[in-house]
C-alpha cells in the first residue's frame, strides 16, 4: 500500500513550477532532473555515505548536472533519446540562468526563439502535441524524470547491489 503522502514532494513541487517565471520552470526543473540523475548514480553505488558525498560535492566528479548525464548514459541508464534531451534541457537551463536577456534584449523565456525552437526539439515524448514551449519543456522534463525514476528503483532492488 502506498502511504498518503507518498506523492506530497511532487505534487508539492509541481503546485510550485505553476507559480514560478518562465526563468524559474526552466531551472527548478532542470535541478529536478538532476538530482533524480544523482540518485539513479547512487542506486548502484555501495553503501558509502562518505563516498556518495565526496563524488557529488562541488568540484567532486559528479557535482555537475552535465557529469551527472555523461556517467547515467554511459552506464546505460538513460537511452541515447534522453541523454541528447537531457543535453538540450541542461542547455536551456543555462540559458535562463547565465542571461538576462535574449538575443532581442527581451527577457529571457520559454517565447525567445532559440528557447522555444529547442523546446519543440525536445521528443522523449513522442505523438503528443504541445500548446506552448514551457508545455513541451515541462512535460519532456516529467517524462525523462519518471523514465530516470524507474532505472533507480529497478537498479536499488536489483541483486547486484554491493554490501558495505
Amino acid at each position: 500500500m502506498i502511504p498518503s503522502d507518498y506523492y506530497k514532494k511532487d505534487i508539492n513541487f509541481i503546485n510550485e513550477i505553476e507559480t514560478q517565471s518562465d526563468r524559474g520552470a526552466a531551472i527548478l526543473l532542470a535541478s529536478w532532473l538532476e538530482e533524480e540523475l544523482g540518485d539513479c548514480l547512487r542506486s548502484k553505488f555501495i553503501d558509502s555515505q562518505k563516498n556518495n558525498l565526496q563524488v557529488f560535492k562541488a568540484n567532486g566528479p559528479l557535482s555537475t548536472f552535465s557529469s551527472k548525464i555523461e556517467l547515467a548514459y554511459s552506464m546505460g541508464f538513460i537511452s541515447v533519446k534522453n541523454y541528447k534531451n537531457l543535453k538540450k534541457i541542461k542547455n536551456i537551463r543555462n540559458d535562463f540562468a547565465h542571461s538576462v536577456l535574449d538575443k532581442h534584449l527581451n527577457s529571457m523565456s520559454f517565447e525567445s526563439d532559440s528557447i522555444k525552437d529547442r523546446c519543440y526539439s525536445l521528443d522523449s515524448i513522442s505523438g503528443e502535441s504541445f500548446n506552448s514551449a514551457r508545455h513541451a519543456f515541462s512535460r519532456n522534463c516529467a517524462y525523462i524524470h519518471a523514465d530516470i525514476s524507474l532505472e533507480k528503483d529497478f537498479n536499488y532492488y536489483s541483486l547486484t547491489r554491493h554490501p558495505n
